[in-house]
């Protein structure tokens, strides 16, 4: 996924968490919209289906459900990807 895609979806996010008589799934459903609306429709083709769930994951890391330690994961990657280089 384009880093790029990733930075639209958390601004996206963050205005539509001024929505406050908003619920969850309709602040999805608004921030799925506005992505819509600023992404080219090939763009949108190529990532709409993962889209709700990149939106949900960042909504389950800002809540503290999943901790990441970017650390591990980049020696994970390395010592697992070590012999594709």
């Amino acid at each position: 996924m384009d880093f790029g895609i990733i930075d639209i979806v958390v601004n996206a996010m963050e205005e539509a968490e001024k929505l406050k008589s908003y619920s969850g799934n309709q602040k999805k459903e608004y921030v799925l919209k506005m992505i819509e609306d600023i992404i080219s429709p090939e763009a949108y083709e190529k990532y709409g289906d993962l889209l709700p769930v990149l939106i949900d994951f960042i909504v389950a890391v800002s809540k503290n459900k999943y901790l990441l330690n970017i650390n591990k994961i980049k020696k994970c990657y390395k010592k697992c990807f070590s012999c594709v280089n």
